[in-house]
């Protein structure tokens, strides 16, 4: 939920995800008489280049206001997004961003920091975890769950009854089987079909997937 008080967001990071996350929070105010008054990108001091990007103010974090903004992680990597979460204060608040050309079903639950983009279907029943993010036109089967920090890159299809763990990453059109389990920090290729479970990390290719790399 969104505290009454807090009108501003805070997207965190400058990149192309980012700018892309831009878009999506100005056609959610756009189409939706919601919170978001004023939207600026954030970085980590140490990582502060300019000030402006597409016309939208970048801010340090240390010149935000806490009292009064939300934030998202708008980061696809899911390390770096992990890192950036635990160097984040305590007292930070996270809100989520559902794209209203998605189509999110009444039992999904999820954490903070959930990003999902226009055209993209979650099923019945399925669970996310914190700073899940699902890029555009992808589908998540039903009675799902998927794991804290994992990143959908564009029209990704996620099977029902999957589980995946934690700081996955799955490319651009890849796939997986009905029923299967993925574990942490596995990145699936793009063009690439899981149709057996994974139970060791590292970077998987081809259909059926194969493990290229630890």
């Amino acid at each position: 939920m969104i505290k009454k008080n807090k009108t501003q967001l805070g997207i965190i990071g400058s990149g192309g995800f980012a700018r892309e996350v831009l878009r999506l929070a100005e056609d959610i105010r756009k189409k939706k008489d919601i919170w978001i008054d004023q939207i600026y990108f954030v970085e980590l001091d140490d990582f502060y280049t300019k000030d402006l990007v597409d016309k939208t103010r970048v801010l340090k974090f240390s010149e935000c206001n806490l009292d009064k903004m939300s934030f998202i992680i708008a980061i696809g990597n899911p390390i770096i997004k992990k890192k950036v979460s635990n160097e984040l204060p305590s007292n930070i608040h996270y809100t989520s961003l559902i794209s209203p050309l998605s189509f999110v079903t009444d039992d999904v639950k999820y954490s903070k920091g959930l990003i999902v983009m226009p055209f993209t279907y979650v099923s019945c029943n399925v669970k996310l975890g914190k700073h899940v993010h699902i890029n555009s036109h992808c589908t998540i089967g039903h009675d799902t769950n998927i794991g804290d920090y994992s990143t959908t890159a564009h029209s990704v299809m996620i099977a029902g009854s999957n589980t995946i763990s934690n700081l996955c990453y799955f490319g651009m059109n890849s796939s997986t089987r009905q029923g299967i389990s993925i574990c942490e920090k596995v990145t699936i290729g793009l063009n690439s079909g899981v149709v057996k479970s994974i139970i060791k990390s590292g970077v998987y290719i081809g259909t059926p997937s194969k493990l290229l790399s630890k």
